[in-house]
């Protein structure tokens, strides 16, 4: 028999999976790409709070699902401001922080808006919020350490990272508060793809 919780999960990915079909021209997101990665983080999210034997973390499945949602609301707004954001990427700035210089906001913001708007729990939103910066997190942090090293797992088995891009690291600090390594993320990586 499936469970509450595992109910609840089919029911959002089922109800998901034709928004975040499209293709996000402006993050040059092929159509199905956001939803790869998004169902990889939600995976990976899930062998992170079962590897940790991490009780309280019933949302965590439905943020990783959702911690991208903002790119969806900015794809078409940032397609013109793409060759800025990229030209600070290449000179050694992270994408989320030149996304956030150049629009003065960035997806995960935008996300966490939508989320708080929908009435989603605080910690949910706070880890769609603080998913590319954990240590900012101030409240309910550990659903936002887990979407951030789910977030990178994804991306480490391939999904969500565009070719030429570095590998994406991890904020030590959430590493030590989850009980990790970087040496634990490939086999943790293998088990997402």
């Amino acid at each position: 028999l499936l469970g509450w919780k595992r109910l609840i999960q089919l029911v959002m990915t089922m109800c998901m999976s034709d928004l975040m079909k499209d293709s996000v021209e402006g993050y040059d997101l092929p159509k199905g790409e956001l939803w790869r990665h998004s169902i990889a983080v939600s995976v990976a999210s899930d062998v992170l709070v079962k590897g940790l034997k991490i009780s309280e973390a019933d949302e965590v499945f439905t943020a990783a699902l959702l911690h991208d949602i903002g790119k969806m609301v900015l794809g078409d707004y940032v397609k013109e401001d793409m060759p800025k954001i990229d030209a600070m990427v290449a000179k050694g700035i992270s994408f989320e922080v030149a996304e956030y210089i150049v629009l003065g906001t960035d997806h995960a913001e935008i996300g966490a808006k939508i989320l708080q708007s929908w009435s989603f729990p605080t910690p949910l939103v706070e880890a769609v919020h603080w998913h590319h910066d954990a240590n900012s997190c101030s409240g309910h942090c550990l659903m936002s350490d887990i979407v951030h090293i789910a977030d990178i797992l994804g991306q480490m088995a391939g999904y969500g990272k565009k070719s030429g891009d570095c590998e994406p690291a991890a904020v030590s600090d959430v590493l030590e508060r989850l009980g990790l390594t970087p040496e634990d993320l490939p086999p943790l990586a293998e088990q997402t793809a």
